[in-house]
């Protein structure tokens, strides 16, 4: 998703609702849960590379590079 149909399907809900992100990505899901709520924190511009690591886990190379680009970051907590 880029930050347009974000932006988008934001602007077509009530502009007064708090905003959670939900996963139920069994990587980042708790033993015993079915779901996990994130709370965004910010959003910041980062630069860098989107890979995998040895295990095929995707990652991020951060700086800049031919491969590099600019990518807009939701930072967000679990922590709410």
């Amino acid at each position: 998703m880029n930050v347009k149909e974000l932006i988008a399907q934001l602007q077509a809900l009530d502009q007064d609702l708090d905003v959670l992100c939900g996963t139920d990505d069994e990587n980042l899901v708790a033993p015993g849960h079915s779901f996990r709520l994130l709370e965004i924190d910010g959003v910041d511009v980062i630069e860098g590379e989107r890979m995998r690591d040895a295990s095929n886990a995707p990652t991020l190379k951060l700086g800049s590079g031919p491969a590099a680009s600019k990518i807009a970051c939701l930072a967000v907590t679990s922590d709410f």
